[in-house]
């Protein structure tokens, strides 16, 4: 509720979690394909719950994850097809350059695009 003003899109989000008591938020800085999303937020709780890492460790290892996940392992996840889609129409809007540049055989979510939007916010509860 309130007036919206320009350059407060991401502030007046945190501070409206904030205000309703939320301690940590994880956010998106943009738009990332849904299947990439659900399998880095998977990997995330399991890094909280199962490896107890911190809320910063655990996004930075589903991050590293999701870089480093190779067309093999994705083949063989549920949704990997979906997943290795949402990547192949990422990669065909790029120039050939670029698809030169990467190692898109391999590591086929490694651009930043898929996992760099992902921050966390705020202090995490410990009892």
């Amino acid at each position: 509720m309130g007036d919206v003003k320009i350059g407060e899109g991401v502030k007046g989000l945190r501070s409206a979690f904030t205000a309703a008591g939320s301690r940590l938020l994880i956010m998106s800085l943009w738009s990332v394909p849904t299947q990439v999303s659900i399998l880095l937020m998977n990997r995330f709780l399991t890094n909280m719950q199962q490896n107890n890492l911190s809320s910063q460790q655990a996004l930075q290892e589903a991050q590293l994850y999701i870089k480093t996940i190779t067309i093999t392992e994705l083949e063989a996840l549920p949704t990997g097809e979906k997943i290795l889609q949402e990547s192949r129409a990422y990669w065909q809007k790029k120039s050939s350059e670029l698809f030169v540049q990467w190692d898109v055989k391999n590591y086929p979510l490694q651009a930043r695009y898929f996992w760099g939007a992902w921050v966390c916010v705020g202090r995490e509860f410990k009892s």
